[in-house]
């Protein structure tokens, strides 16, 4: 270990079926003297103060143009618009902007360090469903009610655990029963003012996922770490019985 660097410890562990990783980071001091121990704590706690507010932002997103009903659900999906009709996608890869792109359900989640109330943004995207004419027959938004962010520690300024969830169906499809099928994701975090990190949960492999957090300093300055980017397995994954939930492990530095 060189003096000054940072040192990173951490520590895997199962529980519940549930991944968890927890670790803390360390600076080395640039000498053993007092003058140079004291020059590494008030860098340390700089380094502690360096965040006004965190955002924790999720979005689920259908990569390709267009979808379609798989054959395999039609008859049994219980959904208005199955064949002979496909649903516009979001077209688009992956995006870590904080705004802008398209989405079909989104979660963002902000915890502030200077003061204990948090924020949550829940937000889905408008489902529109074509003929094979190419001529749209229908739209419409599915409930935000299951995306939820909310805090599970109190606040001290220093370090926050939150949850998140987002459970967002078909508008045009159940919303609940024995057919329900639709987006599906948890996930617990740690976060700290100094930008460090640790993320568990789980999530339905479909469609595409990404998870973002990003460290506001000033304004709208921010730094920008991606967490989790995952591709659509299938779309039978929307319906739980069909697809085994694929594993969020994330930590570091953001």
């Amino acid at each position: 270990m060189r003096a000054g660097s940072e040192v990173s410890y951490q520590i895997t562990g199962e529980a519940s079926g549930l991944g968890h990783t927890w670790g803390l980071t360390a600076t080395v001091p640039a000498g053993d003297d007092a003058a140079a121990l004291t020059r590494t704590a008030r860098q340390v706690e700089a380094r502690a103060r360096r965040y006004t507010k965190t955002a924790v932002v999720w979005r689920s997103l259908i990569r390709q143009k267009w979808a379609t009903i798989p054959t395999e659900l039609r008859g049994i999906s219980g959904c208005k618009y199955t064949r002979g009709y496909k649903y516009r996608g979001d077209d688009r890869g992956f995006s870590n902007k904080v705004t802008g792109p398209s989405f079909r359900a989104g979660l963002r989640g902000v915890v502030y360090w200077t003061k204990s109330p948090y924020d949550l943004f829940p937000e889905t995207g408008v489902t529109r469903v074509y003929n094979s004419h190419g001529v749209e027959v229908d739209r419409r938004k599915a409930s935000t009610s299951g995306i939820d962010f909310r805090t599970k520690t109190r606040f001290d300024g220093k370090t926050r655990a939150v949850h998140g969830q987002i459970e967002a169906t078909d508008p045009f499809c159940p919303s609940g029963g024995a057919r329900r099928a639709g987006i599906g994701v948890f996930y617990d975090a740690r976060l700290a003012r100094n930008g460090d990190f640790y993320v568990s949960g789980k999530y339905r492999q479909a469609p595409d996922h990404e998870m973002y957090l990003y460290g506001y300093t000033s304004g709208s300055s921010h730094t920008s770490k991606t967490v989790h980017q995952s591709r659509m397995r299938s779309l039978l994954c929307l319906s739980q019985p069909s697809c085994e939930r694929g594993t969020i492990g994330n930590s570091g530095g953001y």
